[in-house]
């Protein structure tokens, strides 16, 4: 069984000692981030109790063992190349403007939202979108090995299952959108034959041109939007009222203060279409204070965890709680 390398264990004891940089805790998430489809953004807040950060960390330690004892040693150069050069990608790949031909084997999936509320779509690769009013998304029954890539027509707020050797790809108005794992507002405006896209996390580079126009690309960082048509390819500020309007009606933010353990479960069951059995007496004493947006069900259920000290069961979509919890 491999551990993490000198670099890492001397990240990790920063990050409990509290004295971290924002800068080696994106280094410590990049690193984590580079072995699987899904993230754990660790709490740069130093106040976080010590019992709940060590917590934590055992838990993204052990989840990195597993992973790595699952599969077949890699020569040891070749492994950490492309680690790094995976970390150098910074979570984007630019997009060249290519033709995936991804119907060829995969029946297509047409999910129209033809009336007033949001609908929730998840995809294969556990991706959620909230499709909003008069939209329409198009994708496969499954995704290929390379790349997982969607249409849309309308107006839909993404969550991004982070798979770094499988980009995710929107084709919308004419633009292509691509990230690896990320969470994002796309918008087709027939009226200016354009799109406006708003990155809440993450990265998204975008890439499109109107007939008889040069190619343009942009690559958005969070917080950043790009309002595109055959007049303008513009970057501007996405604020805070804004970011608040694009998530109105799903189910995306998740940030918890002070919550009851059952709402939190309730909220997570609504979200990810999951049944959840809390078999334990000290768990709904419990508070919770945990930020769950734009995490996957994992990456969730391992926080929750770590921040109630429970433990929980997974099969076929039910989860069974327990442990000491807050006594």
């Amino acid at each position: 069984m491999q551990h993490p390398p000198p670099r890492i264990r001397e990240l990790a004891q920063k990050w409990l000692q509290g004295n971290i940089s924002a800068a080696e805790l994106a280094e410590f998430n990049d690193w984590y981030n580079q072995f699987d489809d899904e993230k754990l953004i660790l709490p740069a807040d130093s106040d976080t109790p010590a019992v709940i950060r060590e917590r934590i960390l055992q838990r993204l330690t052990a989840r990195i063992q597993d992973e790595q004892s699952l599969s077949a040693p890699a020569p040891k150069r070749s492994r950490w190349y492309a680690m790094a050069a995976a970390a150098c990608l910074g979570g984007l790949v630019i997009v060249a403007g290519q033709h995936y031909g991804w119907w060829s084997s995969a029946p297509a999936i047409h999910q129209v939202n033809s009336g007033m509320a949001m609908q929730k779509v998840i995809l294969p690769d556990s991706s959620i979108v909230w499709l909003k009013p008069d939209s329409h998304l198009q994708y496969p029954d499954h995704f290929g090995p390379n790349v997982r890539q969607v249409k849309l027509t309308g107006e839909a707020l993404f969550e991004v299952t982070q798979r770094p050797h499988q980009p995710f790809v929107v084709e919308a108005g004419g633009y292509t959108a691509k990230v690896l794992g990320t969470s994002f507002n796309l918008r087709v405006v027939p009226a200016t034959k354009g799109v406006e896209l708003s990155v809440l996390t993450g990265k998204v580079a975008v890439a499109g041109s109107k007939e008889g126009q040069p190619k343009q690309t942009a690559v958005l960082a969070a917080r950043q939007k790009l309002v595109a048509d055959s007049n303008q390819f513009t970057v501007k500020a996405v604020v805070p009222r804004e970011q608040s309007l694009l998530e109105a009606g799903t189910q995306y933010n998740m940030n918890f203060r002070r919550t009851t353990f059952a709402e939190v479960i309730q909220r997570l069951e609504e979200k990810f279409n999951i049944s959840c059995q809390i078999e334990s007496e000290g768990l709904p004493h419990c508070s919770l204070t945990v930020d769950l947006t734009d995490q996957s069900l994992r990456q969730s259920l391992d926080l929750i965890a770590a921040t109630s000290n429970g433990r929980y069961q997974m099969q076929d979509g039910n989860i069974t709680w327990s442990g000491e919890g807050c006594r």
